[in-house]
């Protein structure tokens, strides 16, 4: 029996790694799931179901209600698109990019539309820099609690040591920052990094680290959230 999406009252919704779905399947969903509070896509349909025809469609409608949005390892989409959508999401908090941000440009728009933001995970391009990624966060989000930076590189340590010390100072919210990269000086001096940007803003409650760090805290409604909130007789 066809499901007629339109009657279907959804706030949460995880589809990521599901390889069977394609791009029909999104454009036939998506569009009048608005209730969603939580979507997660993440490399669904092995990363090429979710498309930017699918986002231009779900553009069409205001996402009032979307709280989190993860599309990592979604290839099909531009950075235009992308800022689109955001802003029909006016209670956006939680968002993982990937490597869908191409520009600095594309940067700049997607946050510029995201004041409400506090947990921001992006994969950088080669277009982007460590120290631009700051700034705009540091400039448009001052209510970022959690920031994630996947194959970032530092070429010029000092702007990057700026830029650093100014987005902690200004975000002052900010707990974690996860910076991944994997060239010398950022693999190699990010603790000595650390400690002078403590030291400097004293922010000794921040952690500044390589470790992983899931933004993410899961669907609300899931079978393992049930589990670990419901108290079982002794």
């Amino acid at each position: 029996m066809r499901t007629d999406w339109n009657q279907v009252n959804l706030t949460e919704l995880d589809i990521s790694y599901c390889y069977g779905i394609g791009e029909t399947g999104l454009m036939e969903m998506l569009p009048k799931l608005t209730e969603l509070r939580y979507l997660q896509l993440s490399f669904c349909g092995w990363g090429r179901a979710l498309s930017d025809e699918v986002i231009k469609a779900m553009s069409q409608s205001f996402y009032q209600k979307l709280e989190t949005l993860d599309i990592h390892s979604s290839f099909n989409i531009t950075g235009d698109t992308l800022c689109k959508f955001v802003r029909r999401c006016p209670r956006l908090t939680t968002l993982c990019v990937g490597s869908a941000i191409t520009s600095n440009e594309d940067l700049e728009e997607l946050l510029k539309a995201l004041h409400n933001l506090k947990h921001f995970y992006i994969t950088k391009q080669a277009t982007i820099k460590t120290e631009t990624v700051f700034y705009y966060v540091k400039k448009f989000c001052h209510r970022i609690e959690t920031l994630a930076l996947y194959n970032f590189y530092a070429v010029t340590r000092h702007r990057v040591e700026e830029a650093l010390v100014e987005l902690v100072e200004a975000c002052k919210f900010l707990k974690v920052l996860c910076i991944r990269g994997t060239n010398v000086p950022l693999r190699t001096e990010l603790a000595h990094l650390a400690n002078k940007v403590k030291c400097c803003t004293k922010r000794n409650d921040i952690e500044i680290s390589r470790r992983p760090h899931f933004l993410l805290s899961g669907a609300k409604l899931c079978l393992d959230s049930v589990v670990k909130n419901t108290i079982f007789p002794s």
